[in-house]
């Protein structure tokens, strides 16, 4: 790890270690899972946050197909709805 971590240049490294120190504060204590969620973390964004993209111009039929049950009791309107604000889509998927 210390060879990939020389590789990082001071915007991941202060990502990086915003992320260790949050942690702990978010009830995160078991010794294992920082490094899982860690890997995850370098592998789809190499420490450097990246945007979600919103789901406004998927079908209805589609995000039923992906998110099921999540949304299964939404109607066409009310699905449309929470597709045109990413953030409540997100927070609900």
């Amino acid at each position: 790890m210390s060879n990939y971590i020389k590789t990082l240049n001071k915007t991941q490294l202060d990502k990086l270690n915003h992320i260790i120190a949050r942690m702990p504060q978010k009830g995160i204590t078991n010794p294992f899972t920082p490094a899982g969620i860690l890997a995850v973390v370098s592998k789809e964004s190499t420490f450097v946050p990246k945007p979600e993209k919103g789901y406004a111009g998927t079908s209805n039929a589609r995000i039923r197909k992906i998110f099921g049950r999540r949304v299964s009791g939404l109607n066409d309107e009310q699905l449309t709805a929470l597709k045109n604000d990413p953030e409540k889509f997100f927070d609900r998927i």
